[in-house]
């Protein structure tokens, strides 16, 4: 009878040892799946991966520093040759005509170039805008117009980057893939914090300088993004049989 027991002890053991094992093995292969097939192993192609991910943060962290720096530039502006509150409105509100409009053909448009495509367009259009931004709050039809154009173009921003985003939730594995979402979210506010800190005492001085630094940024994240996106391609999505 002890001699049973003793090698039910052992056999007992075993099992818990060899489950063990295996639990180890399964972890290790849930983390090497969770890096992207195509690129994995291969540091070069990964970090630029993580770099686009991290150009998407910016761009929605340059857009929102747009928003909040051209109130801010423009009321000086407007402010100094005592313009009225309707034209003042006008302005304003014209980043949102384009805006809301554009949300739905910018989607479609994702989808069919693709996000990388529409992404580069969309930042491609709010340098243009801010180049053409006049210092001049009289020079009401051209303000509008390009604030139209940067509705238009930020229309894009969120569809473009979904789109690239949901072609990676699978190989990226959830717990990676809700970090990306939460790092390129988090671009809005940061954006629109540092903006209301900084651009103020910008504008103070000169408050064209405010265009012409959006102007900048988006050229130098242009450069940035191109250069990551040329060898990070995302996994082809399953396909999933149709049914009859």
């Amino acid at each position: 009878l002890l001699a049973t027991g003793y090698e039910c002890e052992q056999m007992s053991l075993n099992i818990q040892s060899n489950r063990r094992r295996k639990n180890q093995s399964a972890d290790m292969s849930l983390h090497r799946d969770s890096l992207p097939s195509a690129n994995r192993g291969n540091k070069s192609v990964l970090s630029k991966q993580v770099a686009v991910f991290l150009l998407c943060f910016m761009v929605t962290f340059l857009a929102y520093v747009d928003r909040v720096g051209f109130s801010i530039a423009y009321t000086k502006l407007s402010d100094a040759i005592h313009q009225e509150q309707s034209h003042k409105g006008a302005v304003l509100s014209s980043f949102y005509y384009g805006y809301a409009t554009s949300q739905i053909p910018c989607a479609w448009f994702a989808n069919r170039f693709g996000g990388v495509r529409m992404l580069t367009v969309s930042v491609i259009l709010s340098t243009f805008a801010a180049l053409i931004t006049p210092g001049d709050a009289s020079k009401f039809n051209l303000l509008c117009l390009a604030r139209v154009i940067v509705g238009v173009a930020q229309g894009a921003v969120f569809p473009s980057i979904h789109t690239e985003l949901a072609k990676w939730k699978e190989s990226i594995g959830p717990n990676y893939f809700s970090t990306a979402v939460s790092l390129i979210t988090s671009g809005m506010y940061l954006g629109s914090a540092i903006a209301m800190l900084g651009l103020p005492q910008v504008a103070e001085t000169s408050p064209g300088t405010v265009f012409h630094l959006q102007a900048f940024f988006g050229v130098v994240w242009l450069i940035g993004w191109i250069a990551s996106t040329s060898s990070v391609t995302a996994p082809p999505r399953s396909s999933q049989p149709t049914p009859d």
